[in-house]
């Protein structure tokens, strides 16, 4: 488990949990699409690190203040703000939970200890302990070539990344970045 500060919000701060040998991921799907819980959960195959998260949630976050959420709350607008194009159910499809998913992320605006024991009683798998990671740690379940696909990142950039994962992150962060303004 990780906490950042939303240094642009403040008041506002995640907390990262990534989960690993998941067992009842069915089960906590059928809790996810009745709208029963409170935080984001999401596929870590194309996450690079805990600043991916913090840049979407950043991004969210500043759509709830300014009132123009493009989902119903901020949880999916996290998940939304992943993807870099503006098809929610797109976005939820590629970034969201899938009932195969084995390893995710849940995400917590504000997270208060009832929460976490909630998300400690529901998920059966085990949590891998990230207080020792910072914002640029790679995360152990990415998947550069899922994450090529999905950010459209083409083989002249590919080539230049596999010497340099920084370069990797930045296509990724920039493709977010402009989503929607082209």
């Amino acid at each position: 488990m990780k906490t950042y500060p939303i240094v642009l919000y403040p008041g506002y701060e995640i907390t990262i949990l990534l989960y690993k040998d998941v067992l009842n991921t069915k089960d906590i799907m059928t809790e996810l699409l009745k709208g029963q819980l409170e935080w984001a959960i999401i596929n870590c195959k194309p996450i690079i690190n805990h600043q991916q998260l913090l840049l979407a949630a950043t991004k969210a976050v500043a759509t709830l203040a300014t009132g123009k959420l493009t989902t119903n709350n901020i949880h999916t607008e996290l998940i939304f703000r992943l993807s870099p194009n503006t098809n929610i159910r797109e976005s939820l499809k590629n970034f969201g939970l899938q009932n195969e998913d084995k390893e995710f992320y849940i995400v917590l605006f504000n997270g208060k200890q009832e929460k976490f024991d909630q998300i400690k009683s529901m998920v059966q798998g085990e949590q891998i302990d990230q207080s020792s990671h910072s914002l640029d740690t790679l995360n152990p379940f990415f998947d550069k070539e899922l994450s090529r696909k999905l950010y459209g990142i083409n083989d002249k950039e590919l080539k230049a990344t596999n010497e340099d994962i920084d370069l990797l992150k930045n296509s990724i962060f920039n493709t977010m970045a402009i989503k929607g303004l082209l």
